[in-house]
């Protein structure tokens, strides 16, 4: 949609077999950069279950 986007909140699960492999196999790539929200999460859209949940109107603060 335009004028909407998602952001990562970094609350991730994944079994440990997956995450290694993925990890191993990033790191033989030299294209990549290693980053884990620019290269190893959108290669889980393609390979894997991906799903997200908007946080619609909730705001969060370390202020009083």
């Amino acid at each position: 949609r335009p004028g909407y986007s998602l952001a990562s909140m970094g609350i991730y699960i994944f079994s440990l077999p997956f995450l290694k492999k993925a990890l191993y196999e990033d790191a033989e790539l030299a294209d990549s950069s290693h980053d884990f929200g620019k290269d190893i999460i959108p290669t889980f859209i393609q390979s894997a279950s991906v799903f997200a949940y908007p946080f619609r109107d909730l705001y969060g603060s370390d202020e009083p």
